[in-house]
């Protein structure tokens, strides 16, 4: 489930285990699959979230927040 492996990401990254929370970003990636497409761009901007681009996740968030009712 890619939403789990993204909570364990922001977990990790929390507690300042930077190389546990890539690789569970990374497996967030591999599942993301099995996400219904209307989801994905969420699963997007969470994963963007825990990058190292806060322009990016912002970008993410707010292109999603233009589609909100």
């Amino acid at each position: 489930d890619p939403w789990l492996w993204l909570a364990l990401a922001r977990v990790a990254a929390a507690m300042g285990e930077d190389e546990r929370a890539a690789e569970a970003v990374q497996r967030a990636r591999l599942a993301e699959p099995q996400v219904p497409a209307a989801l994905r761009p969420r699963l997007a901007a969470q994963r963007a979230s825990l990058g190292d681009d806060p322009a990016a996740a912002a970008s993410a968030w707010q292109a999603l927040l233009r589609q909100a009712p």
